[in-house]
C-alpha cells in the first residue's frame, strides 16, 4: 500500500470517529437535557386566567400586605391544619403553634367581647375568622383565630 492510500484511510477513519463522537454527543443531550437558569428558559404562554391569578398571588406576597383575613366554617381538622370552607370554596391553613385563639361573641349583650381559647377548642362546623401570612412555600400560616359564637 502506498503512502497516499495510507493517509487517505487515516483521514477517512478520523472523519468516521468525529461523526460517531458528534452523534454520541447529540444523543446524550437528547437524553440528558442541560439544566438552565430560570431566567434562561423561554417563558411559557399563560392563559389570561392564569395571568390574573399570578397577579393576585404577587399582590399577596407584597411586603405591604401584613396579613390575609379569612372567614369560613371549619370543614376538617388534621393535626395543625384546618380546612376552611365557604360555599363552593375551601382551602387549608396551617395554624402556627403560638397562634392566638379566642372565642368571640357575635351577638347579644356581650357582642364583640372575646375570651381566650385553645386550638383544641376549635371544632368542625365552627365559624371562624383567621389572620394568616402567605409562607414562601405558598401555604397559609395562621397566627390568629377567632371562633365565632352566636
Amino acid at each position: 500500500m502506498d503512502k497516499a492510500s495510507t493517509i487517505l484511510l487515516i483521514l477517512i477513519a478520523m472523519v468516521i470517529c468525529v461523526a460517531i463522537g458528534v452523534f454520541g454527543v447529540l444523543k446524550y443531550q437528547e437524553t440528558h437535557p442541560v439544566a438552565t437558569e430560570p431566567g434562561d428558559q423561554q417563558p411559557t404562554q399563560l392563559s389570561e386566567q392564569d395571568q390574573q391569578e399570578l397577579g393576585r398571588l404577587r399582590l399577596l406576597k407584597s411586603s405591604l400586605v401584613n396579613s390575609i383575613v379569612l372567614f369560613g366554617q371549619v370543614e376538617s381538622i388534621s393535626g395543625n391544619t384546618i380546612k376552611l370552607g365557604s360555599g363552593q370554596d375551601s382551602l387549608p391553613m396551617v395554624v402556627d403553634p403560638s397562634a392566638n385563639v379566642y372565642f368571640v361573641n357575635a351577638s347579644g349583650a356581650n357582642a364583640g367581647e372575646s375570651t381566650p381559647a385553645q386550638f383544641s377548642d376549635i371544632k368542625v362546623g365552627d365559624g371562624v375568622q383567621a389572620e394568616a401570612n402567605l409562607s414562601p412555600d405558598g401555604q397559609l400560616s395562621s397566627f390568629y383565630i377567632a371562633i365565632i359564637k352566636q
